[in-house]
């Protein structure tokens, strides 16, 4: 009988430390509360993929800022010889070039820039009658008085509302400069501009 009572009394024992072990051991989460956790995970992983696109986006826009105005600034001052393609997309450098030269002889007829160019720059007599940034042959020292970001552009720049100010002939410029990514750096592929006609 005593060997009875002990056993019962050990099975008794082993039964609570068993309940008791169980009690502490922590319990596997539901499937629910996986793909509960899971979801949030994946939502923050989501913004923070945004939030780090915004503020690469912000970055890029204004290392492109940067270069714009010291390339404007640097394109016009008297000791470097102003080459277009310096500072523009091979495009838009003989665009313009072809725009400029419709008042000469040498230069393409009207019919034929505008089927060269049509549907990819501006063919309006408005894009072509006037001179690059400026209305001007001659200048002073030209600096960038304005270039504030309006949006980003088609192919995958940005386009800036930029103001020049000629500080010998106390006048002001206003165009829309489009910059995008070219070779490695940036170059200017588009430009829109305010001049009084």
């Amino acid at each position: 009988m005593k060997r009875f009572v002990y056993l019962v009394a050990v099975f008794v024992i082993s039964l609570s430390c068993q309940e008791t072990e169980n009690e502490l051991t922590p319990q596997e989460p539901t499937e629910a509360v996986d793909d509960t956790r899971t979801k949030q995970e994946e939502n923050n992983e989501s913004i923070t993929a945004k939030d780090q696109e915004a503020e690469l986006s912000k970055l890029e826009m204004a290392l492109a800022k940067k270069w714009l105005i010291k390339a404007i600034e640097d394109f016009f001052r008297e000791d470097v010889i102003n080459r277009l393609e310096s500072i523009t997309t091979a495009s838009y450098a003989e665009y313009k070039i072809d725009a400029m030269n419709l008042a000469y002889d040498h230069g393409l007829s009207q019919a034929e820039f505008e089927r060269k160019w049509k549907g990819t720059f501006d063919v309006s007599k408005n894009a072509y009658d006037k001179g690059f940034l400026i209305d001007a042959q001659d200048n002073g020292k030209i600096t960038v008085k304005k270039c504030d970001f309006l949006s980003e552009s088609k192919a995958g720049g940005y386009v800036f509302q930029v103001v020049l100010y000629d500080e010998l002939f106390k006048s002001s410029y206003k165009s829309d400069v489009t910059v995008v990514p070219y070779k490695g750096s940036w170059a200017i592929g588009d430009v829109k501009d305010y001049f009084p006609r």
